[in-house]
């Protein structure tokens, strides 16, 4: 792990795998908000032959720097966005000028990718791979208001989260139950206990405050991801939650279908059965969307 810093004075968390072998082409992997690159780590492994492999936390998470949710400044989409570009840069380094990169996100690490690009059509990205960017349809959209009403119980959710655990196996009894992570396959409910806690003087807390992460909602239908999702030229494969499954009546998975058909060069995608948390509850599956889009159904 590296820690790479930005201009804003913020020091992202960098990791690095080199497992495959010296050709393979580089991939870069974004996380959830709330969450850290380590709750990705069964992904990864099932990555790590393939790609040489990068991923980082983002403002906030895990170890990188978390700047106060107070100023909301500090989480604008656009300066999280922005934070794509050192990261971006120090993994060039390590690839050197040529070689391909390519990039996989989920949730807030996909949106990140859409507004970087979006500002920056001449994306560094050969491919990506997004797991459900919570994409706000914008103004005078038919779901505009459906998405906005969303927000209220995820601000209900995120201000009633336990900050402080006296242990990991605790918290991971507590996070293993029906209404919380149930439905997580059970090596990332491991990785998640793993990745979102850190040490405290009485045992652990959790690395991205819930004011951190209720910041980050706040900011995001106002980032007009959606006017930039229509710049990116990159082929995407978008994956919202099946439209057959249990979120069918989602906005997301209403609106998902249809920012596809609209960007430059993206196909819509979904994991049969799954939802939002869909990396949480098939990593193999997830794995699979990856190479299948980099390397075709042969991989």
């Amino acid at each position: 792990m590296r820690l790479v810093p930005t201009a804003r004075g913020i020091a992202l968390a960098l990791y690095e795998w080199r497992a495959a072998p010296p050709d393979a082409p580089g991939l870069l992997v974004g996380h959830a908000n709330g969450f850290s690159a380590g709750c990705y780590a069964p992904i990864l492994r099932r990555l790590q032959h393939r790609f040489r492999l990068f991923a980082f936390d983002a403002r906030g998470h895990g170890v990188s720097s978390v700047p106060p949710s107070e100023p909301a400044e500090n989480y604008r989409f656009i300066d999280l966005a922005d934070d794509l570009g050192p990261l971006i840069a120090a993994v060039r380094a390590r690839l050197g000028p040529a070689r391909p990169l390519h990039y996989c996100g989920h949730s807030l690490g996909a949106i990140m990718a859409l507004l970087h690009l979006g500002r920056h059509r001449l994306g560094p990205f050969r491919t990506l791979t997004l797991f459900d960017p919570p994409v706000y349809p914008p103004e005078g959209h038919p779901l505009r208001a459906a998405a906005l009403a969303s927000l209220a119980p995820l601000f209900g959710r995120t201000a009633k989260r336990r900050v402080d655990w006296p242990s990991r196996e605790v918290f991971h009894a507590a996070m293993a139950r029906p209404q919380a992570f149930g439905r997580f396959h059970p090596e990332m409910l491991e990785a998640y206990v793993a990745g979102v806690l850190r040490p405290a003087a009485a045992g652990f807390t959790l690395a991205c405050p819930p004011a951190v992460e209720a910041s980050i909602y706040v900011a995001c239908p106002p980032s007009k991801a959606a006017e930039a999702a229509l710049q990116v030229a990159a082929p995407v494969h978008l994956y919202g939650p099946d439209p057959g499954g249990p979120e069918a009546a989602t906005w997301q998975a209403r609106h998902s279908p249809d920012l596809a058909a609209r960007m430059p060069n993206a196909r819509h995608c979904f994991l049969p059965g799954r939802g939002h948390l869909m990396a949480q509850e098939d990593p193999d599956g997830t794995a699979k969307a990856v190479l299948t889009h980099v390397f075709g159904q042969a991989a």
